[in-house]
């Protein structure tokens, strides 16, 4: 829900959203949650990952 998504999807965010399988679009929040717990000592293990921020989308309509 940035400004460029909130322009995109102005009007049709109920009919995208349900696309998704957590049913809703992202927030910048969600991406942030992400990027705090990589740079915390809890993820000092993790290391050469790619972390797919995409609400399930990704995952495919069986998911």
């Amino acid at each position: 829900k940035t400004k460029f998504a909130r322009r995109l999807y102005d009007g049709v965010e109920e009919q995208v959203a349900a696309r998704y399988p957590l049913k809703r679009l992202g927030e910048p929040s969600d991406v942030a949650d992400l990027v705090a717990y990589l740079a915390s000592d809890e993820a000092g293990w993790v290391t050469g990952q790619t972390v797919v921020v995409d609400g399930g989308l990704t995952l495919g309509e069986s998911a």
